[in-house]
């Protein structure tokens, strides 16, 4: 699967709702005329990047990101999946996420087409199916459709943020 290029066919409609829907949604599009959302690219690193950076600030997600990629050299399940906890416990990920990281990995690995039949499932079945990994919830679920898969029918109601 590739990084989402140009706008999404869906854009331009999704602005136009928003903007007559929400006054405030309206100004910052407005302001932001050229802006579009665009994919992370590969579901397997976005995947990462979304439980890595759970529950710390966007800096701190940043920083631990940077060391962990560093330590990994490519960010790929069967590489990642044979490092020692202790690398990836200095790179600053906690024992949890570190579970989780190699259950993504385990996932991917077992699911080697997983990342291309995504665009082809529902919504709720993909949520259901990322829910099997540790550390990975409907909140987190619904960030990769969004991020990952760029669907434009999510609407996460638990995200406090």
């Amino acid at each position: 699967m590739t990084k989402q290029t140009g706008k999404p066919e869906w854009w331009e409609q999704a602005k136009k709702e928003l903007s007559e829907a929400d006054p405030v949604m309206a100004e910052i599009i407005k302001a932001n005329p050229e802006g579009y959302l665009e994919t992370r690219g590969n579901p397997f690193e976005t995947l990462l990047h979304s439980v890595i950076g759970q529950q710390i600030s966007v800096k701190a997600a940043a920083n631990i990101w940077e060391r962990f990629a560093k330590s990994c050299k490519e960010i790929k399940p069967e590489i990642i999946s044979r490092k020692h906890r202790r690398t990836l416990r200095t790179a600053g990920l906690s024992e949890r996420k570190i579970d989780y990281v190699f259950d993504i990995c385990r996932f991917f690995i077992e699911n080697p087409d997983a990342a291309d039949g995504f665009q082809h499932r529902s919504n709720e079945e993909i949520i259901k199916e990322l829910c099997t990994i540790k550390g990975v919830g409907p909140w987190t679920a619904e960030m990769f459709l969004i991020f990952a898969l760029g669907r434009p029918d999510v609407a996460p109601m638990i995200d406090y943020g």
